[in-house]
């Protein structure tokens, strides 16, 4: 598992987003299957599926990156989607703040390898400005778009 600072996230990003309409809460089993609960937000922008996972404290971020495989294959199949076609970015809310991209090296259905990049101003306004304003709404939860924006 590999972790790549690029800059540092904006706090005024990370309020808008916990505004946003949309997210749901969710238990996802770490590899241990003890219960995580997160709070999640998937948009359908150009035909892939954008999910946001959010936390609370560092303490939850790192119980999740400990597990970021595991974790990857539980929203990829909630979604019934290639996983090519997913996106996955962990916000953390708590402090301290910030936005990570969850990339991994998938063997078929399986996530092998994970990485993790913290996500520059720019990519922070493209995710706010076109994915997340622009995308339907999808629920996790009931596996179905519920809005489109």
């Amino acid at each position: 598992m590999d972790k790549q600072i690029v800059s540092g996230a904006s706090l005024e990003k990370n309020a808008l987003l916990s505004s946003v309409a949309g997210w749901e809460s969710l238990s996802l089993k770490n590899r241990l299957s003890q219960s995580i609960d997160v709070k999640i937000l998937c948009r359908l922008f150009n035909g892939r599926f954008n999910v946001f996972i959010e936390t609370e404290s560092l303490g939850e971020t790192r119980r999740l990156e400990k597990s970021s495989e595991h974790i990857a294959q539980q929203v990829v199949d909630r979604l019934g989607a290639k996983p090519e076609d997913v996106s996955i970015v962990l916000h953390q809310s708590g402090e301290p703040r910030g936005w990570w991209r969850w990339c991994f090296h998938w063997v078929g259905n399986a996530p092998l390898k994970s990485s993790f990049v913290e996500l520059t101003e720019a990519a922070q306004e493209r995710l706010l400005a076109r994915v997340v304003n622009q995308g339907a709404i999808f629920s996790v939860v009931l596996g179905v778009v519920t809005q489109v924006a």
